[in-house]
């Protein structure tokens, strides 16, 4: 007996990040079809991060939705660098979206930052559980 992994994923940065402390999307997955038993999807992204001048850190979420203005999810990711060196950043997390055609969206705050920093490598994936 097998089984298939639906998984929908991305490495296309969609923009460059402000130089303020606004939430900016950088990266969106294609809709993820999930069956109608509230089948739950687990969410893995990863980047190589250089925070912006005077950046204390950073502060990552995730929306249920193809933008900013989807559903916010009950996780976020805060990590305290240094603006102007790079970091290896990664983080998980399981959502129950309850069905129907869904993509997912990781946001990025670089709290105190008045650079923009930059992201040079990096990915958000989507996998049906």
């Amino acid at each position: 007996m097998g089984s298939r992994v639906g998984s929908q994923s991305t490495g296309t940065l969609l923009g460059v990040l402000p130089a303020s402390s606004a939430y900016t999307a950088i990266y969106t997955t294609p809709a993820i079809i999930t069956p109608s038993d509230s089948a739950m999807v687990f969410l893995f992204w990863s980047m190589v991060f250089t925070p912006g001048t005077a950046c204390l850190g950073y502060q990552m979420k995730f929306y249920r939705g193809p933008d900013l203005n989807g559903v916010l999810l009950p996780v976020t990711w805060n990590a305290v660098q240094v603006a102007g060196n790079s970091y290896v950043c990664c983080g998980g997390y399981v959502d129950s979206p309850g069905g129907g055609a869904v993509p997912y969206t990781l946001a990025i705050s670089q709290t105190a930052a008045t650079g923009a920093g930059t992201i040079t490598d990096g990915g958000l994936i989507a996998f049906i559980l």
